[in-house]
């Protein structure tokens, strides 16, 4: 009959014999009696003594063998006990968390530490001056070389109960430096983010200052339009970077967030002149508009919206100044429908609007305006495509050398004599049709806005998606293509086209802008010359503008320079105040000095310095403005006309 015996009976029988079989080799090679038999296999089993030394080395092998065996006993046992630790861990991880996370909230773990660290150090250092009979300095030492897991090796525990010391200390030196440099590195963390999302204690105490939300490439413009305009900015940036280039540049700053209310409530709203909000997102313009509507009720809120839906909506939450770059692009598109020999940038409705005694008019370089405005100064050379201004010289005496291409000239006359310029001085050309390069909402917005026949308007789509769209549309539709830009242009466009691009890739927009430039240039000795047909090419960045200056490009626009020039002359407008003249490379406008402003008492070789160049200037009692002189001193009731050079360069 067989007998099928359990893995474990077989193992403990094994164990057993394999064990007797070992003690009674001890007690026939070392000839000893069985208690003494006994108590050598245990010394040598659990303690590993084999100090035996017997001249028979089979005798000294069995030793070493029983010694082997005990260690790995040992060691075995050790690791099933810690199997079993770590497999109950991990089967009640979940208990264990809940309560580690319940004890940290009811306990103070930043109090309960040092109290903690204190009394291991102290117990150590104190059990090993009596225990070793260390002295109190190498006590200490022996302590801080353990804890911080060091261990140089010259002083070494000798007894169980300071080598289980030493154990507990090595342990709780790598969990104190993990611990410790947790808690080190919040600190540094929250430091930061208490000082990025600090507020002041009290309000800001600014009367009439203006406040920008966001200091991105619009917000950075605008704000130095309106310090070049004497009012004091305030900026509201979430994004530390940014806030510190504000900061550095002068304005003062709170690194924070503008939605939140209690960033609101410390403003000054009820005193300051406008809030501007310039954020990515249109949601969180609403919902900071409908905040600081609530804390004041009279505040003037401007602010950009990307999207035609929600700019229809934002007057419903309190933001009674929305801008757009559809919005605002429709009004500058509609004035190219017209060219003119005469270019009157703000009408003279607009002029009596504001407090302006004079209006800007922008002309052909060789053309004759004194015959018509007798009061008509010049200011500068304009090159009308990429809105630069270059003084004239007779109004600056370190001019630079004008470039080619700046064949308009600015001037400025009295503004009742603009009214007097009859339709007969001012030649007009229509514009055809509208052509426009890359399809967007952008787009699709201004063909809602303008009025167009859809018959008068053609489309070059660039993404597949957007033949979809467009292939119910009543337009004329076509693919870009690169490689057939200047065929399909050839035998498109016509005279008195406006084309427009607005595409994203620079690749495409330097091939339209040398396309149109090489057409153009080519008609001129054909029987339709392409004389009235413009280009207008609009950019992501301001930075894009440079590459296609050096191809010649006619007329660039940036959404940089399109909003905060939106966003000022809608505030001055508003504030009766005299309008600007913005370019990319300076600033243009009439100041009437009042006690104690920026201008006032100062001399305006000084005021150079600071960098307002008054190249203009009318007392009270005058009727027309003269050129000024460095050594002239300014007074409380001039009229200037004020020039910043390149203040606006990237």
């Amino acid at each position: 009959m067989k007998y099928k015996l359990n893995n474990k009976y077989t193992l403990g029988i094994t164990f057993v014999m394999f064990n007797l079989i070992l003690i009674i080799s001890l007690k026939i090679l070392n000839e000893s009696e069985w208690p003494t038999t006994f108590d050598l296999f245990f010394n040598i089993f659990i303690d590993g003594d084999i100090s035996l030394n017997s001249s028979n080395n089979f005798l000294n092998f069995i030793v070493f063998l029983i010694a082997f065996y005990g260690a790995t006993i040992q060691l075995g046992f050790i690791v099933l006990i810690l199997n079993f630790v770590i497999a109950r861990l991990i089967a009640n991880q979940d208990d264990i968390f809940d309560k580690l996370e319940n004890i940290a909230q009811n306990y103070n773990f930043r109090k309960i530490f040092p109290i903690y660290f204190t009394f291991i150090l102290s117990t150590s250092v104190i059990s090993f001056k009596i225990i070793e009979n260390l002295s109190w300095l190498d006590s200490i030492y022996f302590t801080i070389v353990t804890i911080t897991t060091v261990g140089f090796g010259d002083i070494s525990p000798t007894y169980p109960i300071t080598k289980f010391i030493t154990l507990v200390l090595v342990a709780h030196g790598i969990s104190f430096i993990a611990l410790g440099s947790q808690i080190i590195i919040n600190r540094i963390v929250n430091l930061q983010l208490t000082k990025q999302n600090s507020l002041p204690s009290s309000d800001i105490n600014f009367v009439n200052h203006i406040i920008i939300g966001g200091f991105g490439s619009k917000g950075r413009r605008l704000a130095q339009l309106f310090k070049e305009r004497g009012y004091e900015v305030v900026i509201v940036e979430i994004d530390q970077d940014r806030a510190r280039v504000a900061e550095i540049s002068g304005y003062y700053v709170l690194n924070t967030d503008i939605t939140k209310p209690t960033v609101m409530e410390i403003l000054s709203l009820n005193n300051c002149s406008g809030l501007f909000l310039l954020p990515s997102n249109d949601n969180l313009v609403l919902q900071t508009g409908i905040i600081a509507k609530s804390i004041s009720s009279e505040l003037d809120i401007y602010a950009e919206f990307l999207s035609a839906t929600t700019y229809e909506i934002s007057r419903y939450a309190g933001i009674n100044k929305p801008i757009s770059l559809f919005v605002f692009l429709t009004n500058v598109l509609q004035n190219y429908f017209t060219t003119t020999q005469v270019s009157i940038p703000y009408s003279t409705k607009d002029l009596r609007s504001q407090e302006s005694t004079i209006g800007y008019i922008e002309v052909p370089s060789e053309f004759n305006y004194g015959d018509f405005l007798e009061t008509a100064q010049p200011i500068g050379f304009i090159t009308p495509g990429l809105n630069e201004l270059y003084l004239h010289p007779s109004v600056n005496n370190e001019y630079e050398k004008i470039p080619p291409n700046a064949t308009n000239l600015l001037i400025f006359a009295d503004r009742e004599e603009l009214d007097n310029i009859s339709k007969e001085q001012i030649k007009e050309t229509h514009i055809g049709r509208l052509i426009f390069a890359g399809y967007s909402e952008l787009v699709d917005s201004l063909i809602q806005r303008l009025d167009v026949d859809d018959a008068d308007i053609v489309i070059f789509w660039d993404n597949p998606e957007e033949e979809d769209v467009l292939a119910n549309s009543k337009y004329q539709c076509f693919k870009w293509e690169i490689s057939k830009a200047y065929d399909d242009f050839n035998n498109l466009v016509k005279d008195g086209d406006l084309i427009i691009s607005t595409f994203d890739d620079m690749t495409s927009s330097l091939v339209l802008g040398v396309t149109v430039k090489n057409l153009k240039e080519n008609s001129l000795n054909s029987d339709s010359p392409l004389n009235n047909t413009q280009l207008i090419q609009l950019v992501p960045y301001e930075y894009d503008k440079l590459p296609l200056m050096k191809i010649g490009a006619e007329i660039v626009y940036s959404p940089q320079e399109i909003i905060s020039h939106a966003f000022l002359n809608s505030f001055l407008k508003e504030n009766n105040i005299s309008p600007s003249m913005v370019y990319t490379n300076g600033h243009v406008y009439e100041h009437f000095v009042l006690d104690g402003d920026i201008f006032d008492g100062k001399h305006v070789s000084q005021l150079k310095k600071d960098g307002f160049n008054i190249i203009y200037y009318k007392e009270s009692d005058q009727e027309k403005f003269e050129i000024v002189l460095l050594d002239h001193k300014v007074k409380s009731g001039y009229r200037l006309i004020v020039h910043l050079e390149n203040a606006l360069k990237e």
